[in-house]
């Protein structure tokens, strides 16, 4: 085998060195590059995951505006109920209690005091304005009150007063007159023992006392477990 011989003198020979510099560049290149690589790949997948969750948003969105016109019925119905459940509220709490007045009235009323004739009525329940709360019937106007006229026989004038006294004491009476008052004649007998009678005659005005926002029976009623 023949061997090679170098016939450069080793003074002009060149010395193989190692660039670090570029070597440095070059390691920071490929760095960079799998760096960018790996972002890339991270990112992306990111971005699908993001998609895949807005397609499952739209489509349970869409699913939810589907039941919702489903159930558009319901609410026209519920709304239709509620201005129902209004009116029926305005009406309830409007009316006024005759049988509470006259249950009052047989409370105050004096033993020695016999009623002849009694008239009641009621005032009228108030209009009902829609999108308004139901309100009480007005206690000043008097096209808004109902009447009371009780006209009855005692013994004294003493006991007329009472009566008159007693009758302020109901809260759905106001404006409390006394119209006439007279003696009438004798009870019968001779003597000490007769007694003159005395008419008179009381006029009032009947006013609701229940509260305007007095609730419904439903709303009192409560189910057993």
């Amino acid at each position: 085998m023949i061997r090679r011989i170098n016939l450069i003198p080793p003074s002009e020979r060149l010395r193989t060195q190692t660039d670090f510099g570029m070597l440095g560049l070059v390691v920071l290149a490929v760095v960079v590059v799998a760096g960018i690589a790996l972002s890339y790949v991270f990112f992306n997948g990111t971005l699908t995951d993001r998609k895949r969750e807005l397609e499952q948003v739209q489509a349970q969105t869409a699913q939810v505006r589907s039941q919702l016109a489903a159930l558009a019925q319901y609410e026209t119905l519920g709304n239709q109920r509620r201005d129902a459940e209004e009116v029926i509220q305005h009406i309830y709490a409007g009316r006024t209690l005759l049988s509470q007045t006259l249950g009052d009235l047989s409370l105050v009323i004096p033993k020695e005091v016999w009623l002849q004739q009694l008239s009641l009525t009621s005032p009228p329940v108030p209009l009902f304005e829609g999108g308004t709360p139901a309100t009480a019937p007005s206690k000043t106007a008097e096209v808004d009150q109902g009447s009371f006229t009780i006209a009855g026989t005692t013994y004294t004038f003493d006991d007329v007063a009472t009566l008159l006294v007693r009758l302020e004491q109901m809260p759905s009476l106001k404006s409390i007159q006394l119209q006439t008052a007279g003696a009438e004649g004798s009870s019968g007998g001779s003597g000490q023992s007769a007694k003159s009678l005395k008419t008179f005659t009381v006029q009032s005005v009947v006013v609701n006392t229940q509260a305007a926002d007095t609730p419904l029976p439903i709303s009192q009623v409560q189910v057993a477990p």
